[in-house]
C-alpha cells in the first residue's frame, strides 16, 4: 500500500506529526493538544472553557452567519467560530487568566 495524504483541516487531530510524512495528514489550523472536553466520557463533547485549544480556532464560512450549532444557539458567538459541533457559551462575568 502506498502513502496517501489525507486532506484534514482546522480540526484536533491525534499526534504523530500533523503535516509530517509519517502521519499522513495533511492541512491547516489543525490542534494536537487535548481539546478539553466537558465529559467525553457520558458523551458531553462541549468545550470546557476558554481554556480548549478549539475556542475560536475554526474557520468562518458564510453559511455560519445565521446557522445553530447543535444545541441550537447561534454558530458564532464571539468574531471567530469555536471547532466542534458546539460554541462555547460563557456566562456573563469577569475572567481572570492564571498565569
Amino acid at each position: 500500500f502506498g502513502h496517501k495524504d489525507i486532506p484534514v483541516s482546522y480540526s484536533c487531530v491525534s499526534t504523530g506529526g500533523v503535516g509530517n510524512a509519517s502521519s499522513g495528514i495533511v492541512g491547516t489550523g489543525n490542534i494536537t493538544n487535548e481539546p478539553v472536553f466537558m465529559d467525553p466520557g457520558t458523551g458531553d463533547y462541549h468545550l470546557e472553557s476558554w481554556r480548549s485549544p478549539g475556542y475560536n480556532a475554526g474557520v468562518n464560512q458564510d453559511w455560519m452567519t445565521n446557522a445553530l450549532d447543535l444545541d441550537g444557539t447561534r454558530r458564532i458567538r464571539n468574531v471567530q467560530v469555536d471547532m466542534g459541533a458546539y460554541e462555547l457559551w460563557v456566562k456573563s462575568g469577569t475572567f481572570f487568566r492564571g498565569k
